[in-house]
């Protein structure tokens, strides 16, 4: 069975496509529309990946926010024990780094997930080597942190 379409060249003038010819037209547009199908679906999952990605590293950032308020009464308590114990240079030092720890939990409060991934690409882009140590820093506070916690019972 012969279709008929317009000729580039000549818009008036029909020209004959054969039954092969019309398969494999049909077949170019189903292969447009499963890659348009494709397409999409990628982008979804990927806003979706976004979307989990995003609601961890809140979370995260509110659990971070916590430790570092906590850490921040710990040195001050400890402060006061060192003052009482006339250690006044030690108990000053030890203010300090509260009033330190302090500030970066406020950091955590007072930026969005956004602000503090900016902040943390900048700053990569600017000193790989300060965010590369800091990240190893981390990663021996966490794992000590952990490693001094109590074991989960059963």
């Amino acid at each position: 069975m012969a279709t008929y379409e317009r000729t580039s060249t000549d818009p008036t003038r029909n020209r004959t496509v054969s039954g092969s010819e019309a398969k494999r037209e049909a077949g170019k547009d189903k292969k447009e529309a499963l890659k348009e199908q494709a397409a999409q679906k990628g982008h979804e999952m990927k806003e979706e990946a976004e979307e989990k990605a995003r609601t961890k590293f809140e979370e995260g950032k509110q659990y971070g926010e916590r430790n570092l308020e906590s850490t921040a009464r710990a040195l001050r308590d400890a402060a006061g024990a060192l003052k009482e114990d006339d250690q006044e240079a030690m108990a000053r030092y030890t203010e300090w780094a509260a009033g330190q720890v302090d500030s970066v939990a406020g950091y955590f409060r007072d930026r969005s997930v956004d602000d503090v991934l900016k902040d943390v690409r900048y700053m990569a882009r600017e000193n790989p080597g300060m965010v590369l140590g800091g990240a190893l820093m981390a990663g021996f506070l966490a794992a000590r942190f952990l490693k001094a916690s109590e074991p989960m019972r059963a």
